[in-house]
């Protein structure tokens, strides 16, 4: 996060420039924000599978390596 508070997250992050915020365009570098990360790391979601009869929950940002 930028210190305005605008949010980069994953995969995005790695497509943006790193001395400058792609919202306010502040200069300066990106810091993480690990409440947010706890938070999101938390959430589960049954997995993309369940069509197939997976009953399995897992968090959301590994859902898609189950």
């Amino acid at each position: 996060m930028c210190e305005a508070g605008h949010l980069a997250y994953g995969t995005c992050y790695s497509f943006l420039p790193k001395n400058k915020c792609y919202s306010c365009h502040r200069n300066g570098a990106y810091s993480r924000n690990t409440p947010l990360e706890g938070i999101v790391g938390c959430v589960k979601v049954l997995c993309p599978y369940d069509v197939y009869g997976c009953r399995t929950y897992a968090t959301y940002h590994e859902a898609g390596d189950h």
